[in-house]
């Protein structure tokens, strides 16, 4: 049990670090055109858009 379970932790941390790496690369690549302001107000408009579509996905399924 053990050895599963430090599998387990192994696959779970190396998931979540790469995830963090990708959103901290694509955040820096992004920051350069984010001080441009219609380039943050569709940033703005699109990521509500992908949280007010989580919470409408959520009030769905219960």
């Amino acid at each position: 049990m053990g050895f599963q379970f430090a599998v387990l932790f192994i696959t779970f941390t190396a998931i979540e670090v790469s995830g963090y790496l990708i959103s901290a690369l694509c955040a820096h690549k992004l920051s350069c055109f984010l001080p441009q302001g219609h380039v943050l107000k569709n940033y703005n408009r699109i990521t509500g858009a992908v949280f007010m579509g989580f919470a409408v996905l959520m009030a769905a399924s219960r």
